[in-house]
C-alpha cells in the first residue's frame, strides 16, 4: 500500500489497524476482532430485568397497600319488646315459615342433686317449686352407722400409731445393743493383741490366750446378730408406718361418709322434681327398680333455672329445611293465652324421629315469664322478617342486624356497607347495597346481605372498592357495646 495515498489510509483504518513494514516500506491492514456488545450487555440486562420482574410479582401482596379493619358478624332480626305481637295479632300467614307444637324444658338441661353414699333418707328439706341456693342442704340420711364406722376407724388408727411407736422403740434398743456388742469386740481385740506376744515368752499360757480368741469370735457374732435384729426392726417400723397411713385413709373415708349423709345442692335453682322421701333407701348400684320395692337410684332431686328455659319442637321433615340455627320464633301457650314470647333456635338435634317423621329443634325463650314451667305445651311459629318490595310470590327474606356504625349514606329505604370478601389470596373490601327494613339507635335490620357476610365496622383509613384489607378481629355487638375477639387476616 502506498503511504502517499490518503484514501487508502482511511480505508485501512476503517477495516483494521495499520501495520507498517519497515523493511518493505509498505503499509498492511490487520483485521479487528468481531464486536460482542450484544452478548456482553443485552444478556446480563435481560437477566437482571427478569429477576426484578419475578421478585416484583412475588412481592405484589406486600407492595399493595393494605388497610387494617375490624368486622362484625350478622345475626337474624328478632322481634323486639315493643313490637312483640299479642295473641290476637300474631302472624298467621305472612312471614311465618313453619308452625309446630312443642313443650317447655330447662335450658340446656336440668341439674341432678345426687346422693354420694348408700343409706336411708331421714329428712327431706326441700320440696317441688322451692328455690334453693348452691351448697344448701336439701336432704339428710341416717348417719348412726356412719358415725360408728368413723369411731372404729379412729380407734384402729390409734392402735396402728401405738404399734408404730413400739416398733420404733425396738429399733432404738437394737441399735443400742449393736453399740454395746461393738464395744465388747474392741475390748477383746485389744486384749488379744497385747497378750499375743506374751505367749512366746511364757507370760500367758496358751490355753488362756485361746479362750480370749474364742470370746472375741463370740463377741463378733453377737455384733452381727444385733445388726440383723436392727434391720428387722427397721423393716417392722416401715410396715407399722404404712399401716398408720392406711388407717388414716380409712378414717378420712369414714369422715367423708359422715359428711355425705347431708346431701347438698351443687347449684342454685328451683326444685323441678323430688325423687325421694323419708325412709327411701339410696343405693349407688340400684337402677331405680332393680333393688326391690323402695329402692332408689342416687338421684335425690332435679333442679332448673327459671330464667333459662327452652322449647323442644318437633318439626316435620317436609319443613325442617326452612328452619335453622338462628331462626326467629314466636311462642305461645295456653297458660298465658294473651301473651306470646320471642325465641331463637339454638340447636338442632342431628337425629330424626323415624316414627314421628320429625326433626327436633331447641328454641331458647328470651325473657321467660315466671308463669312458664317445664313440660307446658306450646305452639311455636318460626318467622322471618319481610324486606320492602318483596316479590308477589310471597317469599320471605330474612333481615339481618347491622351496627349503625357500619352503615353509610342511609336515605329512605336504601343504604350501603363495606363487606370484607375473603378469598385465597386475602380479603378485599366490597361495597354492598342494602335495603333498610327497620332501625334503632344501635342496629339496622337490612336485606341484601348473607348471614355469612362480615361487615366492616372500623377501618384504619378510607376504603375503596377492591381495597386489600387485613382483618384484625371480630366485634360482636352486645347491648350497644362491643367485645373483641382474636384477629385473623
Amino acid at each position: 500500500m502506498d503511504p502517499s495515498r490518503p484514501d487508502l489510509l482511511a480505508l485501512s483504518r476503517e477495516r483494521g489497524a495499520p501495520n507498517i513494514d519497515s523493511r518493505a516500506g509498505t503499509l498492511s491492514v490487520v483485521p479487528r476482532p468481531p464486536r460482542r456488545w450484544a452478548t456482553r450487555l443485552l444478556l446480563p440486562l435481560a437477566i437482571v430485568l427478569g429477576t426484578l420482574g419475578v421478585l416484583g410479582y412475588a412481592a405484589r401482596d406486600a407492595l399493595r397497600s393494605t388497610v387494617e379493619v375490624w368486622v362484625v358478624s350478622l345475626v337474624p332480626k328478632v322481634p323486639t319488646e315493643t313490637d312483640r305481637p299479642r295473641e290476637a295479632d300474631a302472624p298467621q300467614g305472612e312471614g311465618v315459615l313453619v308452625q309446630a307444637p312443642g313443650w317447655i324444658e330447662p335450658a340446656p338441661f336440668a341439674t341432678i342433686v345426687p346422693a354420694l353414699a348408700d343409706g336411708v333418707i331421714e329428712r327431706v328439706l326441700a320440696l317441688e317449686g322451692e328455690r334453693i341456693e348452691a351448697g344448701q342442704i336439701v336432704a339428710t340420711m341416717i348417719d348412726r352407722d356412719a358415725i360408728l364406722s368413723l369411731r372404729a376407724a379412729e380407734s384402729a388408727l390409734e392402735q396402728r400409731r401405738a404399734d408404730a411407736e413400739v416398733a420404733r422403740a425396738e429399733l432404738a434398743t437394737a441399735e443400742a445393743r449393736i453399740e454395746v456388742d461393738r464395744a465388747v469386740v474392741e475390748e477383746l481385740e485389744d486384749d488379744v493383741a497385747r497378750k499375743r506376744d506374751l505367749v512366746g515368752v511364757g507370760g500367758v499360757s496358751i490355753g488362756e490366750f485361746r479362750r480370749l480368741e474364742i470370746r472375741l469370735g463370740g463377741a463378733r457374732a453377737a455384733v452381727a446378730a444385733s445388726e440383723r435384729k436392727a434391720q428387722e426392726s427397721r423393716v417392722m417400723v416401715m410396715q407399722r408406718e404404712t399401716a398408720v397411713t392406711a388407717a388414716a385413709v380409712v378414717v378420712e373415708e369414714a369422715q367423708l361418709r359422715v359428711e355425705r349423709m347431708r346431701i347438698a345442692a351443687p347449684v342454685g335453682g328451683v326444685v323441678l322434681s323430688r325423687n325421694v322421701e323419708p325412709g327411701s333407701r339410696i343405693s349407688m348400684s340400684a337402677n331405680g327398680a332393680a333393688g326391690g320395692e323402695g329402692a332408689m337410684s342416687g338421684v335425690v332431686m332435679r333442679l332448673y333455672d327459671p330464667a333459662k328455659l327452652q322449647v323442644r319442637v318437633d318439626v316435620p321433615l317436609a319443613d325442617a329445611a326452612r328452619v335453622g340455627v338462628g331462626s326467629a320464633a314466636v311462642i305461645s301457650t295456653e297458660a298465658i293465652p294473651d301473651t306470646v314470647f320471642r325465641g331463637v333456635v339454638s340447636r338442632v338435634v342431628h337425629e330424626a324421629d323415624i316414627q314421628r317423621n320429625t326433626v327436633q329443634f331447641k328454641v331458647d325463650i328470651e325473657a321467660p315469664s315466671p308463669v312458664l314451667k317445664p313440660e307446658m305445651l306450646t305452639r311455636v311459629r318460626f318467622v322471618a322478617a319481610r324486606a320492602p318490595g318483596a316479590g308477589s310470590d310471597g317469599e320471605s327474606v330474612p333481615a339481618l342486624l347491622v351496627p349503625m356504625d357500619a352503615v353509610h349514606d342511609r336515605s329512605g329505604g336504601k343504604a350501603w356497607v363495606w363487606v370484607a370478601e375473603v378469598a385465597e389470596d386475602g380479603a378485599m373490601a366490597r361495597r354492598r347495597e342494602i335495603g333498610v327494613v327497620d332501625h334503632s339507635a344501635a342496629h339496622l335490620a337490612a336485606s341484601g346481605l348473607r348471614p355469612t357476610d362480615r361487615v366492616i365496622v372500623e377501618a384504619a383509613s378510607p376504603l375503596r372498592e377492591g381495597q386489600r384489607v387485613k382483618i384484625l378481629g371480630e366485634r360482636v355487638p352486645v347491648d350497644g357495646a362491643a367485645s373483641d375477639e382474636g384477629g385473623a387476616e
